[in-house]
């Protein structure tokens, strides 16, 4: 054994010099090889410890073997080129094995490969190839197992990617993403159809697009601001701002905006609610509101148990009740007691049935009045038809359901005289005819006009004449039986309706009452207003059947009434319907019949009783009707009266006469004076005084060859009018006759102060003047009345020899009649007033 002594150094240096470096390794295994240099020799040395005893642990036997390499190089060099070749000659051999192995395992390494390379290219029905080799095999399957699962996880996704795509597409608000520098990324079709953009118009743009200024501007500046981090504050927070759609339009919105963090990005995303409807469903619900608030109409609205949740201010103001007297009660403490269960059950069943109820109801108001009220109670459902509320709406119709019963008396009733109108007159007549047929008796009906009622209204205005048809209908009214019928039909017009008749002596006997008492005179305003009346009276059922033809056949009675001079009566016969056919004949016809030329003038001459020529002419106006020959003034003169043509014929005349007068002249023949009669309505309807200035002007005429004849009825009545016209007439220098003097009740007084030239008596007293010494003595004092009042005198209807010798007699001055000349032509007059013919 050696220990590292002083003595063993000495030794390893003398004899193994090249082992003190082996021996100053600090192995730690047991043993060791390495080579050496020995004196230019390489050897090979080998180390080995051994443990002495377990004694001496710090003792050990020290092993070393050496070999030279030179040795074992001879030793070894066949071994190992034997060694080598045979290894040589295993590698040859191996490569092919190794080739085929290699094959077996890189082609399915090669597949695994290309798979995966299909999977990561999105190709997830790929599958993994199956292999012999146990581990590619198990890396197969782990491969065909994570495809599976990827593919599961892809379905999954896209699952919930499609899901989400349909939710963001399919919510009722709008989506809109934005990146941190505020460019569109996507918006969702409702934000589409909201802003009226296509998602490609739109992506990459700055989403100030959709806004309005001054949104558009603080978006920019916030964007900024958010980049630099002061932003932030909006986020998460519901916000109402306006926003703009491609077309201009601007439209309010409410926008809630989050943050998510994408790739370390920042993006925004934006719910966007368009709130216009809102906002138009709170208007409407303020202004429905403030309508009910201000409503004029009471507006209660109860729960499904009748109880009053709330009333309207009109409601108090109608029933008296204050608003937390209503509240919480049922609206049958209102009940007026008019009404009873039947009332009630039938409007409740409509509601139930049909979800609404209206009518007219009776309430009670606070202070107990009783009051009308159109109420309208509607159910009100919810989404899912279920009933929450009932709405009642009324008001307070009293006043107007009076006014309707006041318009509905108007409405029958004539306004002026508060007789019954036209309408009533008709319900009325037609009851009293069911009446009387099924009582088997008569009726009498009676049709009523007024003479001579136009000449008041236009002398002294509608007023007057309005209270004089009030008078008129009183004394109607005082001179009829209870149940009988007095209506106003219009104008002067009455009707009296009298059931129950036995006998026609009966309807005569009240139709001549009546003509009594209208006959009296009457004043109005201070104004002699007295007329008279013509009755038309017809019967149930001789005259008609319904009410369209008695009231026309006593129309047509009437009118006889009426041509026999008026104030009086007439029974309806059938002739008389002949008669009334040609009257509505000529009444259309007159309408045409100055502009057709279908008037003429004649003339008649007036002689002279002591020399026998003559001294002027008398115009007289005739008619030619197509297919009815000539009809006289007696017949169209009264129609032209009441149509109010008159004015128009009698301008026609005057207007033909100055020409005629004119054409005479051009003839070189002596003039003489030609009278025009004049209507009262043409002397004070219009200025009669210029319009005959006008034609004596135009026609370049001496007033004094135009004479104007007015009946005495019409001076006497209108005495005071008329003498102011014929003042101004005087004054132009033309004569005034008094046309059939003595049919009429003059005033002398009036006579005197009238600026009258002649008076021409009327042909009844001329008629029976041979035969009739009162009619010698009326005329006898007539002839001295007009030379004492200088006035001329001319007898009119002269028709015998002995007339005109008894009128000499008299000293009558100036005769007309058939006994010298019949009206003739303009052409005959001629012929008059050129040969100077003598007549007697």
């Amino acid at each position: 054994t050696l220990k590292p002594t002083e003595q063993g150094d000495q030794f390893i240096q003398i004899r193994y010099p090249f082992l003190a470096e082996v021996y100053e390794k600090n192995f730690s295994g047991d043993y060791f090889t390495t080579k050496v240099m020995d004196g230019g020799e390489r050897l090979y040395v080998h180390v080995k410890k051994v443990a002495l005893s377990d004694q001496y642990p710090d003792r050990n036997f020290v092993l070393v073997e050496i070999l030279p390499v030179a040795y074992i190089d001879q030793q070894l060099r066949p071994l190992l080129n034997q060694t080598f070749i045979t290894t040589l000659l295993l590698i040859l051999l191996s490569i092919p094995l190794a080739l085929w192995l290699v094959r077996q395992i890189v082609n399915p390494l090669n597949k695994l490969v290309h798979s995966m390379e299909q999977l990561a290219g999105g190709d997830i029905p790929v599958n993994f190839p199956v292999s012999k080799i146990h581990e590619i095999h198990q890396l197969s399957a782990s491969f065909n197992r994570m495809r599976e699962e990827v593919n599961f996880r892809e379905i999954a996704l896209a699952e919930a990617e499609e899901r989400m795509r349909s939710v963001v597409e399919h919510v009722a608000e709008g989506i809109i993403t934005v990146d941190s520098f505020g460019l569109i990324l996507s918006l969702n079709g409702v934000g589409e159809r909201m802003f009226g953009y296509d998602d490609k118009e739109v992506l990459g743009k700055n989403v100030s697009i959709l806004m309005p200024e001054p949104y558009r501007s603080n978006h920019d500046h916030y964007i900024k601001q958010y980049r630099m981090g002061n932003g932030g504050a909006s986020i998460g927070v519901s916000r109402k701002l306006k926003a703009q759609s491609k077309d201009g339009h601007i439209f309010p919105i409410e926008l809630t905006i989050t943050v998510i963090q994408q790739g370390g990005e920042d993006i925004f995303i934006g719910l966007i609610r368009d709130i216009t409807e809102r906002q138009l469903a709170r208007q409407q619900e303020r202004l429905a509101s403030k309508v009910m608030e201000n409503s004029l109409e009471s507006i209660v609205i109860t729960d499904t148990r009748n109880r009053i949740q709330y009333v309207n201010p009109a409601f108090c103001e109608i029933t008296g009740y204050s608003f937390a007297e209503a509240i919480g009660k049922n609206p049958s403490f209102l009940a007026s007691g008019r009404h009873d269960g039947v009332f009630y059950g039938a409007m409740w069943k409509s509601i139930n049935e049909q979800g609404s109820w209206q009518g007219e109801i009776w309430d009670r108001r606070k202070d107990g009045t009783l009051y009308l009220k159109w109420l309208s109670i509607t159910a009100i459902e919810d989404r899912a038809g279920e009933v929450t509320n009932y709405v009642g709406i009324a008001s307070d119709i009293t006043e107007r359901k009076q006014s309707e019963e006041r318009l509905k008396d108007l409405a029958h009733h004539d306004q002026l005289t508060g007789l019954p109108n036209r309408q009533l007159f008709n319900d009325r007549l037609t009851h009293a005819i069911i009446q009387s047929a099924r009582s088997k008796t008569k009726l009498a009906l009676l049709f009523i006009d007024l003479d001579r009622f136009k000449g008041v209204n236009d002398t002294y205005g509608h007023d007057v004449g309005d209270k004089l048809l009030i008078e008129i209908a009183e004394r109607i009214l005082g001179r009829v039986r209870e149940g009988d019928t007095v209506a106003r039909l219009g104008g002067d017009e009455f009707t009296l309706i009298l059931p129950e008749i036995k006998e026609a002596a009966n309807a005569v006997h009240i139709a001549q009452t009546i003509l009594d008492h209208i006959d009296q005179p009457v004043f109005v305003d201070g104004h002699d207003c007295s007329v008279g009346a013509s009755v038309g009276i017809s019967f149930f059922p001789e005259d008609g059947a319904d009410p369209g033809t008695l009231l026309r056949h006593a129309d047509i009675a009437m009118y006889r009434a009426k041509s026999h001079g008026g104030s009086s009566y007439s029974l309806f016969d059938k002739e008389m319907e002949e008669s009334a056919a040609r009257r509505l004949t000529l009444e259309i016809r007159l309408r045409s019949a100055i502009e057709s030329n279908q008037f003429f003038l004649n003339y008649q001459p007036i002689i002279n009783g002591r020399s026998g020529e003559p001294v002027g002419f008398e115009a007289l106006i005739r008619w030619q009707v197509p297919g009815m020959g000539v009809v006289g003034p007696n017949e169209f003169i009264p129609l032209a009266e009441e149509t109010g043509q008159i004015v128009e014929i009698g301008d026609w005349v005057l207007e033909m006469v100055c020409r005629q007068l004119v054409e005479w002249r051009s003839q070189q023949l002596t003039l003489l004076p030609v009278a025009v009669n004049i209507s009262t309505r043409q002397l004070l309807e219009r200025d009669f005084v210029g319009h005959i200035k006008m034609l004596l002007q135009r026609y370049e005429l001496n007033a004094g060859y135009l004479e104007l004849e007015l009946t005495e009825t019409t001076l006497m009545k209108y005495p005071d009018e008329c003498q102011s016209v014929l003042e101004s007439c005087k004054e132009l220098g033309l004569k005034i006759a008094i046309d059939d003097f003595g049919t009429g009740y003059s005033s002398l007084a009036y006579l005197k102060q009238l600026p009258i030239n002649k008076l021409k008596i009327d042909r009844s007293f001329i008629i029976h003047l041979e035969e009739n010494h009162r009619s010698r003595a009326i005329i006898d004092s007539v002839v001295h009345l007009a030379r004492g009042l200088e006035m001329q005198v001319v007898a009119e209807g002269v028709e015998t020899p002995g007339q005109l010798a008894m009128l000499r007699d008299l000293e009558c001055e100036n005769l007309q009649g058939f006994l010298f000349s019949k009206p003739v032509s303009a052409e005959i007059a001629a012929e008059i007033l050129s040969e100077s013919r003598v007549y007697c």
